[in-house]
């Protein structure tokens, strides 16, 4: 069997709040157009927020808050004396508001790709394993029999010849993917 090209997509205000809706949700799938849409949305909110608390703190320019970690090792500065060891606590906010969807999100992004959650293992192998973790986020949606499960709009579950599928049931039959 092959893959088919298309599949149902988000726009990204529908990802966004899908995201938010799940806001714990472990169970389910995400798409790879609502992960994508979501994670764009969340680098640009931290970026937004590190620029805003550079600007808060005063003295900091807003692009030498995002690009001092690099510059100052190129420098020779002390690591305390570079922009990014200044508190940001707008971006620690956001940070802590949106680790537990985040977390769900990429849990149920792997489980569409056919893999498990124990792929989040591979953030503690220092560059592979970021590599690894960004190419299972990659992964097209499985199929079961002939039909690709997309993710539901409503709670997550899928639906397969009329029969619902929970997120475990898809795991099982994920592993024979051809």
């Amino acid at each position: 069997m092959r893959y088919a090209t298309m599949q149902p997509t988000m726009n990204p205000g529908r990802a966004i709040v899908a995201v938010f809706m799940k806001y714990a949700s472990f169970s389910g799938r995400a798409g790879l157009s609502e992960f994508w849409w979501f994670m764009l949305f969340s680098v640009v909110v931290s970026a937004a927020l590190r620029v805003a608390d550079g600007f808060i703190a005063g003295g900091l320019d807003g692009f030498e808050l995002l690009v001092g970690p690099v510059y100052g090792v190129f420098a020779g500065q002390p690591f305390a004396a570079q922009p990014f060891a200044v508190q940001s606590p707008l971006a620690s906010v956001w940070a802590l508001f949106t680790l537990l969807p985040t977390l769900a999100l990429f849990i149920r992004r792997l489980r569409d790709g056919g893999s498990t959650w124990l792929q989040l293992l591979w953030v503690f192998v220092p560059v592979a394993g970021i590599v690894m973790l960004v190419i299972r986020f990659c992964d097209p949606s499985v199929r079961i029999g002939d039909k690709i499960v997309a993710p539901a709009a409503g709670d997550g579950a899928a639906a397969v010849d009329g029969a619902a599928v929970d997120g475990a049931a898809v795991d099982g039959a994920a592993r024979s993917r051809v």
